[in-house]
């Protein structure tokens, strides 16, 4: 077993003690990621290049909808809601780009970088990345949910997953 498949085989296990679902799996020479669920329904990539020393596992929200988009398109440049959002998702450990297209917002990515290599790292920072990621990344989905009324932003990963009601939350 390489370098590379232990990483991956040590993220599986802590996955499983973490009771996070794998719901996809690829792996190739120099590559490897693995798309996860959390119990919350987030979704998260967690990638590894062979060619770096860390990981990297992401958050990432794409509007698809056009609805939406026309929606977005209308708030997107007004300083007031990209102040918003920043503020939203900015965290001092995770890592935020937005997705531009078309001089317009599609989304954001959220990231945190993660050492397996280190002698320290352990279930506990893994467990500390996907609960950070997760609660940024939905306090972004809130901001926008919030802004744009009953419309309701799904974050998704390469798969739809279904939406559960927000309670009422933002109407």
């Amino acid at each position: 077993m390489n370098n590379s498949e232990k990483e991956m085989s040590v993220f599986k296990h802590y996955c499983k003690r973490l009771q996070i679902e794998i719901i996809n799996e690829h792996k190739e020479d120099d590559y490897w990621y693995l798309t996860l669920k959390t119990g919350d329904g987030t979704i998260l990539l967690l990638e590894k290049k062979r060619e770096l020393d860390h990981c990297l596992l992401f958050y990432t929200v794409k509007y698809t909808d056009p609805k939406l988009i026309e929606q977005i398109e209308k708030v997107d440049l007004d300083p007031q809601f990209i102040y918003g959002i920043k503020s939203a998702i900015f965290d001092p450990e995770v890592t935020m780009v937005f997705i531009p297209e078309n001089g317009h917002l599609r989304g954001y990515h959220l990231s945190r970088r993660l050492f397996p290599h280190e002698s320290t790292f352990s279930v506990r920072d893994f467990d500390n990345a996907v609960r950070a990621l997760s609660a940024v990344g939905g306090r972004g989905l809130a901001f926008i949910n919030s802004v744009l009324g009953h419309q309701q932003v799904i974050q998704k990963s390469g798969e739809d997953f279904p939406k559960t009601s927000p309670d009422g939350m933002f109407y």
